[in-house]
């Protein structure tokens, strides 16, 4: 079976293929599926590799504006790094450019109403993708990923127009923190934020006229909140408050394991400015991004 998951073990390489998916309005069909695939379990798929901590541990920057007080997710365009507070804060994601922590500029998507943003994510041409996915008390009959078109304009205030997607688990309510693009396809991964074990679903259309349910895909660590695809695509990386694990792409078989440099409530992962570097970051006022290195 082909499809734009990737399940038939292939991966699709090119802007072609993220092309199609991008310039999606408001119904598409770039990520439909025909057929839901199995779902994988990490715990039984392959054997952990256990490599102590991750490396070259340093200060990349440290919040230095009061509007940021709880960090919850991280991504990154270039020289910008983009952080959003978890709930209560409106429809704005806050923007530092460099290494200086200051915020330099802001973006508020208008016309939304987020309930409770929880992750951040980018596609490779810029988009930027909102996850309004946070469910603690279980109680949402639906969550809504925004898209947010390519920014121009870092510098100051911007205002943008985003489109709105609505979703629906195929189970229950789940609570979530993490929303992964893989930068070939641009498929959409949605991974929830469960004490018990946390589960991929996976979103197989764009459809900004219904609401899409969501198809579940595999099974992951328990309370994971934040993860980013690697450079290479092959590996999805997802962490918890103390370890980040490499699951391989398409499969999501659990590879590596490694333990975080110690932060008080780390929620935040993105890709860092170098090759095989991340950045993370954790809630409470004037808290650094903490720049390592890890090798899958």
């Amino acid at each position: 079976m082909t499809s734009r998951h990737g399940f038939s073990g292939r991966r699709r390489h090119g802007a072609a293929a993220v092309v199609a998916l991008l310039v999606l309005g408001g119904c598409g069909t770039a990520t439909d599926r025909t057929s839901s695939p199995p779902v994988t379990s990490a715990a039984t798929s392959a054997t952990v590799v256990s490599v102590g901590g991750v490396t070259d541990v340093s200060t990349y920057a440290t919040w230095a504006d009061p509007r940021i007080t709880e960090s919850s997710s991280l991504t990154r365009v270039g020289d910008h790094l983009i952080t959003v507070n978890d709930s209560g804060d409106p429809a704005v994601l806050y923007v530092s450019t460099g290494t200086s922590g200051q915020i330099t500029g802001t973006i508020t998507y208008a016309d939304a109403a987020p309930d409770d943003v929880e992750a951040l994510a980018t596609s490779p041409d810029g988009t930027i993708w909102v996850g309004d996915i946070g469910d603690n008390a279980r109680a949402r009959s639906t969550i809504v990923i925004y898209r947010l078109p390519p920014i121009t304009q870092w510098d100051g205030d911007t205002t943008v127009t985003a489109q709105r997607y609505e979703f629906a688990y195929p189970d229950d309510a789940h609570d979530a923190e993490t929303l992964l693009v893989q930068p070939d396809s641009g498929d959409l991964f949605v991974v929830t934020k469960d004490a018990s074990g946390g589960v991929v679903y996976a979103v197989p259309t764009l459809d900004a006229t219904r609401t899409v349910t969501l198809e579940k895909v595999a099974q992951v660590a328990a309370t994971v909140t934040d993860g980013v695809f690697d450079a290479s695509g092959e590996h999805v990386l997802l962490r918890t408050y103390g370890e980040v694990t490499a699951y391989g792409y398409p499969g999501f078989q659990q590879v590596a394991t490694a333990t975080l440099p110690a932060e008080p409530k780390g929620e935040g992962l993105t890709l860092g400015p170098d090759a095989g570097t991340y950045l993370t970051a954790t809630e409470g006022a004037g808290t650094p991004v903490l720049r390592w290195r890890w090798s899958v």
